[in-house]
């Protein structure tokens, strides 16, 4: 006789155990979509506010992306909330 899964009862069905293991990676997968998607939305807002900054200051990509960062990490703010606050402005905020 084959010893029980653990969390499973003697009245559990073999498809019930698919149908719960289909839903719990059905779940993961969403979550992980999810994430995917604000991480892509967070860089697209990081790329908009470095352009406002090159443009405004004829500065490369490299130092357009290092004055928020400095900026987030001065203030303990998110990366993506400053983009996000320079982006709705539309003009620099931000201290060198």
């Amino acid at each position: 006789m084959p010893v029980p899964r653990a969390g499973s009862t003697p009245t559990s069905s073999p498809a019930a155990e698919v149908l719960g293991r289909h839903a719990s990676i059905a779940l993961s997968t969403a979550r992980q979509e999810e994430s995917l998607r604000q991480a892509i939305d967070a860089r697209t807002l990081i790329g908009r506010a470095q352009g406002i900054l090159m443009e405004r200051f004829a500065i490369d990509d490299q130092a357009a992306f290092e004055v928020p960062r400095r900026h987030s990490q001065n203030t303990n703010t998110k990366l993506n909330e400053v983009a996000r606050i320079l982006v709705s402005l539309g003009e620099p905020c931000l201290k060198y």
